[in-house]
């Protein structure tokens, strides 16, 4: 009787920690906002310094602080989508940032929605020290700028082919195909 007590028992912690386990998922994922068809790319600057200094708030997304810096030649946009998903781990995670800020990128889609990339450079405060942190904050809106759906991904996102951190592939992939580029 006892033997049988202990494989259920082993049994029972077997499942457990394959419930576990599967719920927090380390396999990367792809992550695309959109399935539209992106009709053009722009390298933008978005100036929202409230969103350094206060990343927790959100603020509405503002069509005029929108500064086109370049747009992407037609024939280039095509290999830039490709090479831009990026991949992100799934499980849960704490957002941080709620507003763009920065350097980015936006996909103009065919239905007049686009999705914006942004990096971000924030101020965290934490019990001893202001700390400086690189986030990435997604976003996808309708035409007029109003919110379809927006992302903090910073803590998840990872580029299984680079050494390094998403930031200097981030900046090496801009380089790449804009010739020019704010930082």
């Amino acid at each position: 009787m006892r033997k049988n007590t202990k494989k259920t028992f082993t049994a029972m912690l077997l499942c457990f920690a394959f419930i576990i386990m599967s719920g927090c998922s380390w396999y990367p994922t792809i992550y695309r906002m959109s399935d539209e068809r992106v009709i053009s790319i722009e390298l933008i600057y978005y100036d929202n310094p409230e969103a350094r200094t206060n990343p927790s708030e959100a603020f509405p997304l503002d069509l005029d602080k929108i500064e086109i810096l370049e747009v992407l030649d037609d024939s280039l946009i095509e290999s830039f989508v490709d090479v831009f998903y990026v991949s992100v781990s799934g499980g849960q995670h704490n957002g941080v940032l709620f507003s763009h800020d920065g350097i980015g990128v936006r996909f103009i889609h065919e239905d007049g929605s686009f999705e914006i990339v942004t990096l971000t450079t924030v101020e965290l405060e934490t019990m001893t020290r202001v700390t400086e942190e690189k986030r990435f904050f997604m976003g996808l809106y309708y035409s007029d700028g109003n919110v379809i759906s927006t992302d903090d991904m910073s803590g998840r996102i990872f580029v299984s082919d680079s050494v390094g951190r998403f930031s200097d592939w981030f900046y090496n992939l801009l380089d790449e195909y804009f010739t020019m580029r704010q930082s």
